[in-house]
């Protein structure tokens, strides 16, 4: 083992995922690389975000060639910024992890239970693709946990 390493991020949108990779990314362009199906719906020139719902099988296919291109490569840090919110979303991103030698961690960004509509509210102001709070509230409600994953707190500043 090389120290090479794959985060998975789950959260419903608006709660942190996206920044956490960035922050990572920004601290170390030459060693991390962010897969995220919302990349597929990003204009590359423009930054515009334009979602296609009749495409998300299309924009994670991408995500997915994007993530094993990562591995085979051996780039050391390697994140994965999308809800993954049920555990077969993500299971290929952690065997093909395992397989190519890295180890994977999962983070959760969480919603406390006793304050979801707050938190939810709060999520929804400050995320930036516009998913409708009820999408967010069915994503929240089906919700599968994973034992493995390390629990991170929602935050807002």
């Amino acid at each position: 083992m090389h120290g090479k390493k794959v985060s998975i991020l789950r959260s419903i949108p608006g709660g942190g995922k996206s920044k956490w990779a960035l922050d990572r990314f920004e601290a170390d362009q030459d060693s991390v690389i962010v897969c995220s199906a919302d990349d597929y719906f990003t204009n590359p020139v423009t930054g515009e975000y334009l979602f296609d719902a009749k495409k998300l099988g299309l924009a994670h296919a991408q995500c997915q060639e994007t993530f094993l291109q990562a591995l085979r490569s051996g780039v050391p840090t390697v994140i994965v910024d999308n809800c993954n919110s049920r555990l077969w979303e993500y299971r290929v991103y952690v065997e093909m992890a395992e397989m190519m030698g890295y180890d994977v961690e999962i983070l959760e960004f969480t919603v406390p239970e006793n304050r979801v509509r707050e938190t939810i509210k709060k999520i929804n102001a400050r995320q930036v693709h516009a998913v409708p709070v009820t999408v967010i509230l069915r994503i929240w409600w089906y919700w599968e946990t994973d034992s493995r994953a390390k629990l991170i707190p929602v935050t807002f500043r």
